[in-house]
């Protein structure tokens, strides 16, 4: 009889393959997406972690406003846990390629051959000459720049640490510093650093070293994602910090000696022998010096990790926003699955009401007809998800990578298999589809042999209330009313029908309200809160600043105008960990005109700008946990120092972080 019992449960399968292939096809489609999204974060971050890991990258930079001493370089060195250092001058400034000018970022390379942040070559070749350099490739491309075009910066920019101001570009690399289309921000030009430079150590003047990339021993064999990883290189970096400020301070006073050394012989030489134009030029170049380290109140070294890296930082944003997503998109499918099981599972146990009858009556316990179902059920659960799974780890990291992959300087993404991801959806599936099973046919099995080998009795005759409503039901067809009496008699298709139909039409709707939302964010940004039609950076020079005034002084021209100071500047909280982020800061020259140009308002409620503390917008208050009255830190990319600023309003900004 065991043998007739397992036939006869195979041949249900085959007798109602469409049933069994619409539980495949709905476990495929729930694993899948489940599994496919929970494989998206991970993926994206071994494939930047392993191609971090093959160029070596650093994992922290340590910049000084005054430069690093033989015995600062030494004691880093010699740190516990550093296993490798590099360092390099670096500026940034505003050049002129072909015609057009970017705000560059300009690191030098060492003349000693090292591993530490290997650059990728690409075309071309590394710089063999001192006015020789190569050009970061972004993901987007280099725009019009080619091999062999020169790179002019300004005397104000190579601030004395370039031999000359002039570079032509003689190869295209990859560097793990900029894996992302974000290169950083800078307090020249635009604010965003277009392009980086690597150019030959030769091509800088001695002792000039502001930068040391640094790498630990301990982090080799940790995700960079991932929390162990920045706990280890805080440790690490308050290794280092021990002795930083010392460090700092001495460096500080050497300089600050070493200048007033300089101008006390400068003045000697000028009693003795005259005043010179010579004189007078080194005399100014000292104060100058001696200004820029006035500016400097707490003479102390900067440290940027890896998740302080702008285009790292985006990377594992992107990545959290898929986790976050796969946590939520997913239950759809399950819920969909749910129903398909429950109906198509009712429906094949009420057409078997007989033949489960005639189990019982041959004596097959509860279970053992159970397990009829449950293997029915069961089996196709376990084909579908399979095949889902392993598309699912396959085709949708793929499909989110190539949307991606145009901001990223990264390898393809690796396609790994997760065990875990696996046998949750797996194990998910199986509870939905078992779950559901097992209580449909609990019911039956309750009633007795008698009931079961009877034909279930009709349920009373019921009528819908369309069929009161005499002038529309006479005029409906036979099957029309056959299928309204379906769906509101039959309780389980109507739930189908309904959740169908809500689903659908919620996509639509978010669909077209994302759509919609997205098209008027620009008008009420433009038209109702930044009212102005351009912006235009000026240098430092007065010849060119004194043309600037003449336009837009000009009222055939311009009707407003209002002069100001734009810095970009990074904030971070204390009430916000380690995030921190880069804004712009803005200070009119006069506060009182501002609302002419940029409204500061809160729940329609105008914000006036104080005399102390500033106003931030909603989006980066959200971000760094920010409330009036709070504290924000503040560091302009020019000056190193942080300062505490008082939050005096929120403004309502949609677009501008």
């Amino acid at each position: 009889m065991k043998s007739l019992f397992d036939k006869s449960s195979y041949k249900n399968i085959v007798s109602t393959m469409g049933r069994y292939i619409s539980l495949v096809l709905v476990s495929f489609l729930g694993a899948g997406m489940l599994a496919g999204l929970l494989a998206i974060a991970p993926d994206m971050q071994t494939t930047a972690d392993d191609y971090l890991r093959d160029q070596d990258t650093s994992d922290v930079q340590i910049q000084s406003p005054f430069g690093f001493s033989k015995s600062d370089l030494s004691k880093i060195k010699s740190t516990k846990n550093v296993s490798q250092s590099q360092t390099t001058t670096t500026f940034d400034g505003v050049a002129k390629v072909a015609k057009s000018s970017y705000t560059m970022r300009v690191y030098s390379i060492p003349n000693v051959s090292t591993d530490l942040n290997k650059l990728s070559l690409v075309k071309g070749h590394l710089p063999t000459k001192s006015n020789e350099a190569v050009i970061v490739i972004p993901p987007d491309g280099i725009k019009n720049i080619k091999l062999s075009n020169s790179v002019s910066f300004s005397g104000n920019d190579t601030a004395g640490l370039t031999k000359r101001n002039q570079f032509k570009i003689v190869g295209i690399v990859k560097s793990g510093l900029y894996p992302h289309n974000k290169q950083g921000t800078s307090s020249k030009g635009s604010g965003a650093v277009d392009f980086v430079l690597f150019v030959s150590k030769s091509g800088f003047r001695n002792n000039t070293e502001n930068s040391i990339f640094v790498k630990f021993d301990n982090t080799n064999s940790l995700n960079s994602f991932s929390n162990k990883y920045e706990d280890v290189v805080n440790q690490d970096i308050n290794q280092i910090k021990k002795f930083s400020t010392l460090q700092a301070k001495k460096r500080y006073h050497h300089l600050n000696d070493n200048i007033n050394q300089q101008q006390k012989g400068l003045s000697d030489l000028e009693q003795i022998s005259g005043s010179s134009p010579q004189i007078t030029r080194l005399n100014k170049s000292l104060n100058k010096q001696k200004n820029t380290l006035k500016q400097i109140n707490s003479p102390q070294w900067y440290f940027e990790t890896r998740n302080q890296n702008q285009g790292f930082a985006i990377i594992k944003s992107d990545a959290q926003s898929m986790k976050s997503l796969a946590t939520i998109f997913p239950i759809i499918f399950f819920l969909v699955a749910a129903l398909v099981a429950l109906t198509s599972m009712t429906r094949m146990i009420d057409e078997e009401r007989t033949l489960i009858g005639t189990f019982k009556s041959l004596g097959y316990s509860d279970s053992k007809i159970t397990s009829r179902y449950l293997i029915y059920a069961v089996s196709a659960t376990l084909i579908g998800s399979s095949f889902g799974i392993i598309a699912g780890f396959q085709g949708l990291p793929r499909m989110i990578w190539s949307a991606y992959s145009t901001q990223y300087s990264l390898p393809f993404i690796q396609l790994n298999f997760h065990w875990t991801y696996a046998i949750l959806a797996l194990s998910t599936m199986l509870v939905v589809i078992i779950g559901i099973t097992a209580w449909t046919i609990f019911k039956n099995l309750q009633e007795s042999t008698a009931q079961l080998l009877t034909p279930k009795t009709p349920p009373a005759g019921k009528r819908i209330f369309l069929e009161k409503i005499g002038s529309i039901w006479k005029h409906l067809s036979f099957s029309q009313k056959v299928t309204q009496r379906n769906i509101f008699l039959d309780k389980k298709r109507m739930l189908m029908a309904v959740v169908g139909v809500i689903g659908s039409t919620a996509l639509l709707v978010t669909g077209f309200a994302l759509q919609n939302s997205a098209m008027s964010f620009p008008k009420e940004q433009y038209q109702h809160i930044t009212k102005y039609n351009m912006t235009a950076s000026i240098s430092d020079t007065d010849e060119l600043n004194n043309e600037v005034r003449k336009v837009v002084t000009n009222k055939s021209l311009v009707k407003k105008s209002l002069a100001g100071r734009d810095e970009s500047i990074e904030v971070s909280s204390n009430n916000s960990g380690t995030k921190k982020y880069y804004i712009n800061l803005i200070v009119p020259k006069e506060s009182k005109d501002l609302s002419k140009f940029v409204l500061l308002k809160n729940n329609n409620n105008n914000i006036p700008l104080q005399k102390k503390g500033v106003v931030i917008t909603n989006n980066i208050a959200k971000r760094l946990r920010l409330k009036v009255g709070d504290k924000i830190k503040g560091k302009l990319l020019t000056d190193y120092e942080t300062k505490n600023m008082k939050v005096t309003g929120i403004t309502i900004h949609i677009i501008i972080i």
